[in-house]
């Protein structure tokens, strides 16, 4: 599994540690937080307790980024206009 956890957010603020570095799953202080060595899926696990929070939180995550689940039809014989 590949995983990259960029930041962590609170409140509209990001979190940094005491070095100014984002934290993120693989920071030494989230890891020493939720008492686990290995970033993914240990510490992701331990953060948010039970699978269908991981699933809610990525599923709102893909939303925001907007990879939903509604689509747009679109007629592939019709030419965009260059107007």
């Amino acid at each position: 599994m590949n995983a990259e956890i960029y930041q962590v957010w609170k409140k509209e603020a990001l979190i940094l540690d005491d070095e100014g570095n984002e934290l993120n799953f693989a920071s030494r202080e989230v890891l020493k937080m939720t008492d686990t060595s290995r970033p993914v899926p240990d510490a992701v696990r331990a953060f948010f307790g039970v699978d269908p929070h991981i699933e809610a939180a990525a599923l709102t995550i893909l939303d925001a980024a907007g990879y939903s689940d509604t689509v747009d039809a679109v007629d592939p014989t019709m030419t965009p206009s260059k107007n």
